[in-house]
């Protein structure tokens, strides 16, 4: 009796251990952090995972729900592809090696473990290389309103002085991210720009302008690294149609429809999956004319946005 127990006792003990590494202390290894669309961005911890690999998404149930592809790694987080569903606070597992061939046998036993996972076949790199699909890619769009604050300045020149004015005014705008690839996007806002100086003539006389605009702007911008505070810079342009003007320092009938352009950065605060907090800072310039040149400081433009 004695004999058959010290035989049974570590085999059972190399089952266990087996399979309880095999399972848990993989699928903690690797952790969903954040999930936008069918971009996913992952936690490591302490694993060796390489761009190009692939793991399963596990849900709380521990069922396999989704694939993802590792297409960027950044210290300790991964940006990935998805396939399937994935949550936040979710599990992975490396099911794939980059440049290995799982065994059929090793296909057959990650199917298996997949339950009901949608995008579960023989070869998980088919999930990516044949989506099932074939519809219109889906538009990246995310829409808010922002609120911004803005310093501004004039110089002008007359045929027996030149002075320069300056002022604050407040700006109100829709916008839209549209997203072209993790890196590049394009912002698009309309709405409406105050621009407002004033002060003394070199004879001391005051002097003021404001301009009421109607406002379409363009931003390209570059996100450097995308994550949850999203850092980008790009280059704006915009055309501004003045709806009404009060001036004693300009022609009013020279006011008309300008431009405006320059540089741009900020970040997109990623609150929730689903919830964007925009803060952007810009630098425009108007064309100047003969007597006349402007600059817009944005300060400050900020508001709250929707991730369809």
């Amino acid at each position: 009796m004695t004999s058959q127990r010290t035989i049974k006792a570590p085999f059972l003990f190399a089952l266990l251990f087996a399979f309880f590494s095999y399972l848990p202390s993989s699928l903690a290894a690797t952790k969903i952090y954040a999930v936008r669309g069918n971009k996913v961005i992952v936690q490591f911890d302490g694993t060796s995972v390489k761009k190009g690999d692939i793991l399963r998404v596990y849900d709380a149930n521990k069922k396999g729900v989704g694939l993802i592809k590792i297409i960027g790694i950044k210290g300790k987080r991964g940006f990935a592809k998805l396939k399937g569903k994935a949550k936040k606070g979710f599990l992975a597992r490396v099911v794939k090696r980059k440049g290995k061939k799982p065994t059929q046998g090793k296909q057959k036993q990650n199917v298996a473990k997949a339950g009901q996972d949608p995008v579960a076949g023989d070869n998980p790199e088919e999930a990516f290389e044949n989506p099932r699909s074939k519809g219109p890619k889906k538009l990246k769009l995310t829409l808010g309103a922002m609120v911004g604050y803005t310093n501004n300045t004039m110089d002008i020149e007359e045929s027996n002085q030149s002075y320069s004015l300056s002022g604050s005014s407040i700006s109100f705008k829709g916008y839209g991210d549209i997203a072209i690839n993790q890196n590049l996007g394009v912002r698009v806002m309309a709405g409406l720009q105050a621009f407002e100086v004033s002060g003394n003539d070199s004879v001391g006389d005051s002097r003021e302008v404001t301009i009421n605009y109607i406002t379409l702007d363009a931003l390209a911008r570059y996100n450097f690294s995308p994550g949850k505070w999203n850092p980008w810079a790009g280059f704006s342009f915009g055309i501004y149609l003045p709806s009404s003007s009060e001036t004693n320092a300009l022609d009013n009938d020279a006011i008309s429809t300008t431009n405006i352009y320059g540089p741009a950065f900020g970040i997109d605060y990623q609150y929730s999956d689903k919830l964007v907090i925009p803060i952007q800072f810009d630098y425009g310039i108007y064309p100047p004319s003969d007597n006349v040149t402007a600059t817009s400081l944005g300060l400050l433009r900020a508001g709250i946005g929707y991730r369809f």
